[in-house]
């Protein structure tokens, strides 16, 4: 009899073993579909986040045909330039550029000339992003460049709405911007818009 009861009680127990282990495994299959479930929700607005921010960064209007916004910055010699000091100059030509960038490197050749044909007409300066005074030293230790170089951090390239370099800028005696446009330029491409400019 103790035989039977005990054999019927490993079967009892068996079965609730069984019901258990069924229970859990439904469990833990609803939390893996929970859990993928609101990993897809997550990885699509993670995907949507980042469509919107590629959308809003496509359509950054270039500031053209507007006052430029104020700068303070630093040259070679560790003076401060503003906007302010840019109001003696007629023509100013800002450049926007990066150390880094390859297409920059390769427009200063090109931005020399002009440079050199233009020095009494035009005020050429370089904005240099994420550069300090002692980077600004070595590169214009290394090239005697006739255009001024500024270092800049990246507010103000957010201010001028710079969405690539090399970027350039036109600007009159008022300091308003007449034209902005971004890539590489010869020095015939840099003499069509300089006669555009009207002071």
């Amino acid at each position: 009899m103790k035989t039977i009861l005990s054999q019927k009680k490993r079967v009892f127990l068996a079965l609730i073993i069984l019901i258990i282990l069924s229970s859990c495994k439904l469990s833990e299959k609803k939390s893996s579909e929970k859990a993928a479930h609101n990993y897809q929700n997550n990885s699509i607005e993670i995907i949507s986040d980042t469509i919107l921010k590629q959308e809003k960064i496509s359509v950054i209007t270039p500031l053209e045909n507007e006052f430029a916004p104020e700068f303070n910055l630093l040259n070679k010699n560790g003076k401060t330039v503003t906007t302010n000091d840019l109001l003696k100059h007629k023509k100013k030509l800002l450049v926007f550029t990066d150390r880094t960038c390859d297409h920059c490197i390769a427009f200063y050749p090109e931005l020399e000339k002009f440079a050199k044909k233009y020095k009494d007409d035009f005020y050429i300066v370089t904005i240099q992003y994420d550069t300090n005074l002692e980077q600004l030293k070595e590169i214009t230790s290394e090239k005697k460049y006739h255009f001024d170089m500024l270092s800049a951090n990246d507010a103000v390239f957010i201010d001028y709405k710079i969405t690539g370099t090399p970027t350039i800028m036109l600007l009159d005696d008022k300091n308003f911007i007449q034209k902005n446009r971004d890539g590489l330029f010869s020095l015939q491409e840099l003499e069509q818009l300089f006669i555009q400019i009207k002071v």
